[in-house]
């Protein structure tokens, strides 16, 4: 008796799945026929809306909104802009989400607002300001389509924007905030992901300000860390971890990763910088790794990983246009790119980890 009720609910249950996939496919085709011409719309249209978020992350409008409510006139009073154009702006942005307006006209922050001030953990900010002042033109991305070369090609010669940050300190610092306030959005999914219990000394190669390393001392008080960027770089991590109290069971040592890599550490993590490099390049990176790593170290690199059928990793996809501007072809790779390049390195896959975050897998390799 027990069990044909469980073959009735069973077949019930298969009845129900099949009905609902058919009234979904009806719908979404309903949707999707209806929807498609503001498809092609917002899609034509889509850069002004970060256009408008940058000038109001520019002028600090969200830092303001903090206080309080603020009408437009209030706001530009206060960033000594037109008051006019600013409304023209906030209403656009409201309509997105960004804000909310109220009948008296006083704009206030959404949930979504909020992530834009300063002054907030994760905040985008700076990654807004860099993203748009550091001159993502149309003709950037037609001249790397053309020519296969790097989107700034033309106008900076061979200089990538690697090279423009060794030379401009000022930009410099300004793109490691930005990936720094990047890395927060990240580190709580690090943390989560992977085990730092086994683990007592960690190198993060091309570690930045250290904004990751100080992230995961503080949560693992067992741990000794070593930040390995460029010398600029290394001078402003060390600063950042004074800061953090984190110094005392952390290094940040100047090199160059295409040269040397520190040796002997547990484990060695690398994060959102091999899609910066070529293959041949990111060979390069990978055996100066495994150069250093002892027989029991492991190598984490946290990186995207490109699913080419599907289309639920826009943001992937869109990240890698951004590398086809700004690196000498640099790119997000496929699962299989990463196995042959980890072969071709003296290194093995071992295991891939899926995050919460799109553009973010632990991919995990040992000496081969």
């Amino acid at each position: 008796m027990a069990s044909m009720l469980t073959r009735t609910v069973e077949r019930a249950r298969r009845e129900l799945r099949g009905h609902y996939a058919v009234l979904r496919r009806a719908v979404a085709g309903r949707i999707f026929k209806r929807s498609l011409p503001l498809t092609d719309f917002w899609l034509l249209h889509a850069s002004w809306i970060t256009r408008c978020l940058y000038v109001v992350v520019k002028l600090d409008i969200p830092d303001i909104l903090a206080k309080g409510p603020r009408t437009a006139e209030e706001l530009a009073a206060q960033a000594d802009v037109n008051g006019s154009s600013l409304y023209r702006v906030m209403r656009c942005l409201a309509a997105m989400g960004m804000f909310d307006e109220d009948r008296a006209g006083r704009f206030s922050l959404t949930h979504v607002g909020e992530s834009f001030r300063a002054d907030v953990p994760r905040s985008l900010k700076m990654w807004t300001i860099w993203r748009n002042e550091d001159d993502l033109s149309p003709e950037l991305m037609l001249k790397a389509v053309r020519t296969g070369r790097h989107g700034r090609a033309d106008q900076q010669g061979d200089e990538t924007s690697w090279k423009r940050l060794e030379v401009d300190e000022e930009t410099g610092a300004a793109f490691d905030k930005s990936m720094g306030a990047w890395t927060e959005i990240h580190l709580p999914e690090v943390l989560r992901t992977f085990d730092f219990g086994p683990v007592r000394t960690l190198v993060d190669v091309g570690g930045g300000r250290g904004v990751l390393m100080a992230g995961i001392l503080k949560a693992n008080p067992h741990l000794r860390g070593m930040v390995y960027d460029r010398p600029p770089v290394a001078a402003r991590a060390l600063r950042y971890l004074e800061e953090q109290g984190v110094a005392g069971r952390a290094e940040a040592i100047g090199g160059n990763f295409l040269e040397s890599v520190p040796a002997g550490a547990d484990v060695y993590f690398i994060k959102h910088a091999l899609h910066d490099w070529s293959d041949d390049f990111s060979i390069k990176i990978l055996s100066n790794i495994r150069a250093a790593m002892t027989s029991t170290s492991r190598l984490v690199v946290w990186d995207a990983i490109v699913k080419p059928e599907s289309y639920r990793d826009r943001l992937t996809k869109l990240l890698d246009l951004q590398q086809m501007i700004d690196t000498d072809d640099g790119r997000e790779r496929v699962q299989a790119d990463f196995e042959r390049l980890f072969a071709a390195s003296g290194l093995k896959l071992t295991r891939i980890r899926h995050t919460f975050i799109e553009d973010m897998c632990l991919i995990e390799a040992v000496p081969a």
